[in-house]
């Protein structure tokens, strides 16, 4: 019984607190098919606090994890008040994945980010993502400020191909420097926003 979400808590989340877990079952064994449950036979409901969560192969960790999942027949949801990756915090996160079996089907991330430019960068440049690989530009370069609206979309699947995410988001900086940006030149004291 979801041996998927099983297997995730034991590889992914090295350290959690789970506490008010509610259970409910409405599986007719007669009846029962092959295949996943639905989602109406089984409904796990839980808090998590203090959890530290790898949450992509190559990212780094979500630390400091807490909010309220639901896990059901075929579908997980948990939707994160609070957590931070480095010195960047993280709040109004949403994992959603409304299929677990059959694997491969899309499943979303969404959070706001809160911290330095360069830190924040530095996160999204990590494997898979890349975020800067193509620019020429580094993580370091950056000073500043910047808040971000980021969803991530890619398959359910133990490691998808960086050709398999998607991503879309916002982010405004507030006193952004870029040291040269372009040859020499620096920028310093910038505001405005980026659309992914």
């Amino acid at each position: 019984l979801a041996q998927g979400a099983r297997d995730f808590v034991a590889q992914r989340i090295e350290t959690a607190t789970f506490s008010d877990v509610s259970i409910r079952t409405r599986i007719d064994s007669a009846a029962r098919a092959e295949g996943p449950l639905r989602n109406e036979e089984l409904a796990i409901g839980f808090n998590a606090s203090d959890a530290r969560v790898f949450f992509a192969p190559g990212m780094k960790p979500l630390d400091g994890v807490s909010g309220r999942g639901l896990l059901e027949g075929n579908a997980f949801r948990f939707e994160a008040r609070d957590a931070r990756i480095g010195g960047v915090r993280i709040d109004d996160g949403v994992v959603d994945i409304p299929v677990l079996l059959p694997k491969g089907e899309m499943a979303r991330f969404s959070f706001r980010a809160d911290g330095d430019a360069s830190e924040m960068l530095a996160i999204l440049d990590d494997e898979p993502l890349s975020l800067l690989k193509e620019s020429g530009l580094k993580p370091a370069q950056f000073s500043g400020r910047a808040v971000a609206e980021i969803e991530i979309q890619r398959p359910n699947l133990r490691i998808a191909p960086p050709t398999s995410y998607r991503y879309s988001g916002r982010a405004t900086f507030a006193s952004l420097g870029v040291e040269n940006v372009f040859n020499d030149l620096s920028l310093e004291r910038g505001a405005g926003a980026l659309t992914l």
